[in-house]
């Protein structure tokens, strides 16, 4: 019982520690952005971006490599613009992501695909001087590997419990014998 409460346990453990991974991985992406749109100069021009959303999109592409299982979608006036993808993951465009086009505040959330790829995303809104929305920055994660690292180390530590509870009950099994043996 208490090996499989242990397991349990375990799991939601890694699982939360996972989300908040993911979570800050997020959070850096999007604050790398919001750096770039906000102090950032065109290398082109050597003055600030102003509205001008397709060039702070091209630079942030141009100058940042998705980590591991990360994409970066882009869209301007709610059309798609470009995209940017971690060498591991397929380059495909995700509907869930291109539903937020157009959005007007920050949204965040998970989906799942048809092939049972689960995504966490995060989308922000991309706003020119007046506070209009002129453009959205997407990045989305797929969680295949973090789950995959879960689920291994909940094998792991699975095949040592059983381990440890057959040597526990061999031991205890031997003890017993030579306790009751003079009975």
């Amino acid at each position: 019982f208490s090996t499989a409460v242990g397991t349990i346990v375990l799991r939601e453990v890694l699982l939360a520690r996972a989300g908040e991974r993911v979570d800050d991985a997020l959070v850096q992406e999007i604050e790398e952005f919001r750096q770039l749109a906000q102090i950032g100069q065109n290398p082109e021009t050597a003055q600030p971006f102003g509205d001008d959303v397709a060039a702070i999109f091209e630079v942030f592409l141009d100058r940042n490599v998705p980590a591991e299982g990360e994409a970066f979608y882009t869209y301007v006036r709610g059309e798609f613009h470009d995209a940017s993808y971690a060498p591991s993951i397929e380059q495909r465009r995700l509907a869930p992501i291109d539903e937020l086009a157009s959005i007007s505040d920050t949204h965040r959330g998970e989906f799942e695909q048809q092939d049972e790829t689960r995504f966490r995303y995060v989308a922000v809104p991309v706003d020119d001087a007046s506070g209009d929305p002129q453009g959205v920055f997407a990045v989305a994660i797929d969680l295949s590997d973090e789950l995959d690292e879960v689920n291994e180390a909940l094998q792991i530590a699975v095949g040592v419990n059983i381990g440890v509870l057959i040597l526990a009950s061999m031991l205890a099994w031997v003890i017993a014998g030579r306790v009751l043996q003079p009975l």
